[in-house]
Formats: C-alpha cells, structure tokens, sequence
C-alpha cells in the first residue's frame, strides 16, 4: 500500500511550486474553454492551434524535456487525476502546452473513425516532434481548407 503522507513528504519545494502553477493554469483554462472559441484560447495561452496540411509529426519529443520540465508535465498531469471536472485531452494538450510554452509548442485536433463511431483527439507538437506518437498515427490531423486554397 503506498502512504499518500510518504508520497507528499518525498516531494520538493519545486514539485509544490509546479502543481500550485498547475492547478492555477487549469482552472484558467476550465473557465475558458467553455467560453471561448478553441483558436482563440489556444492561442492565449501560447499554444496555438495547428491547422496546415504539413504532415504531423510522428517522432517523440519527451526525450528532450528538461527536469523541470518532465516536473511541470507531472504537474499538470498530478492536477488533471484529481480535477472535478473531465480530464479530456484537450485539456490534458492546453495545461501541458501552457506549461511548455516557451517551446513554442502547437496545439493539433485529429479525428478517426472506429466501428462507425467518429472520435476526436487533441495533441502537442514542438519542433516537428510530438509529445502523443500514436496520435498522428491514428487520427487525422483537422487541416483549414482556407489555409489550403492560399498555398
């Protein structure tokens, strides 16, 4: 049995630092993305919605995360088990990116069709890498066909 006292006594200044920084960015984010339109709100929060019809990146890009910022991800992650509301990936993709954001990392919406059900899935990419590599394998990255008639 793991003791949740052990578990809280093992962490750093830093790890209550990055869950408190967490738990304020996600609550930001509830409240808005009831609120605003997904474009808009991503791109508040430095992470803006990709929609080019580039190929989605398929090579991972945890390896090359810092310490600090594996910790914020654990973050995030730490807050989004325990939120009151549903921890969707959408929401998992914003917190995460807006922790990230000095990589300037981009927000993509995919979809896949299985057994007649259409899902949607929301991941990051930096760099041309992506932090989810099974979603561009799954699902179809959403493309703005106004974006692509101006190419």
């Amino acid at each position: 049995m793991i003791s949740v006292g052990g578990i809280l006594r093992s962490w750093t200044l830093r790890d209550y630092a990055a869950v408190a920084a967490a738990l304020v960015a996600q609550a930001r984010i509830e409240w808005a993305v009831r609120r605003r339109p997904l474009p808009e709100l991503a791109a508040s929060l430095g992470v803006p919605l990709s929609t080019d019809a580039g190929d989605a990146a398929t090579e991972p890009f945890a390896d090359r995360l810092t310490a600090d910022e594996r910790r914020a991800l654990r973050a995030v992650r730490r807050v989004l088990r325990h939120w009151p509301w549903e921890d969707t990936c959408l929401r998992r993709a914003l917190g995460t990116g807006y922790a990230l954001r000095h990589r300037r990392p981009a927000l993509r919406v995919g979809v896949t069709k299985s057994d007649g059900v259409v899902k949607a899935h929301a991941w990051l990419e930096i760099d041309g890498r992506t932090l989810d590599p099974e979603a561009p394998v799954t699902y179809l990255s959403l493309v703005d066909p106004r974006r692509e008639g101006a190419a």
